[in-house]
């Protein structure tokens, strides 16, 4: 008889051990959340950003500010998914559309000034891919384009502020 307790206290064990690591899994993934939904939808406006920043720098708009052009014509194409993805998806916030494009917009302006400029300054050091400069270039402004849009765009005062 006392077998059977000793597998029941293990049974018993084991069980409370797998819930834990399922409950620990779980509230990992609940307080990473909004970067991982964040990240699909940049990642779905990037890849729409450099099809377009491609196709325009190959349209040669203008020699002289090609890369600012095809930056500015892209980013305006790509923001509105991005807008979109974020609002709906990634924070999730019901808050009124007209405040948040607003802030949203002037990060986005920022953003795109920022990324023109650093990648002709960048290419013209070191004259590599314009499209590789613009990829990291934009990779740093990623990250720092979501604190902005979490705390600042999105902000929500139920939301844990963990990440």
């Amino acid at each position: 008889m006392e077998d059977y307790n000793d597998n029941l206290g293990i049974i018993a064990v084991d069980s409370k051990e797998k819930n834990f690591k399922k409950e620990t899994i779980l509230s990992y993934l609940k307080m990473f959340e909004s970067i991982i939904k964040y990240s699909i939808s940049s990642i779905i406006a990037a890849i729409i950003d450099i099809i377009f920043f491609k196709l325009f720098l190959h349209i040669k708009i203008d020699t002289s500010n090609n890369i600012m052009y095809s930056t500015i014509l892209a980013r305006i194409i790509s923001s509105i998914a991005n807008y979109i993805l974020s609002k709906k998806v990634a924070f999730k916030d019901k808050s009124n559309a007209l405040k948040t494009i607003v802030k949203y917009y002037t990060l986005v302006i920022i953003q795109v000034i920022m990324s023109g400029l650093l990648v002709t300054i960048i290419y013209k050091l070191i004259n590599i891919s314009e499209t590789l400069i613009k990829i990291i270039i934009d990779t740093v402004l990623f990250f720092i384009g979501y604190r902005i849009q979490r705390k600042w765009i999105f902000k929500n005062k139920n939301r844990c502020e963990n990440n």
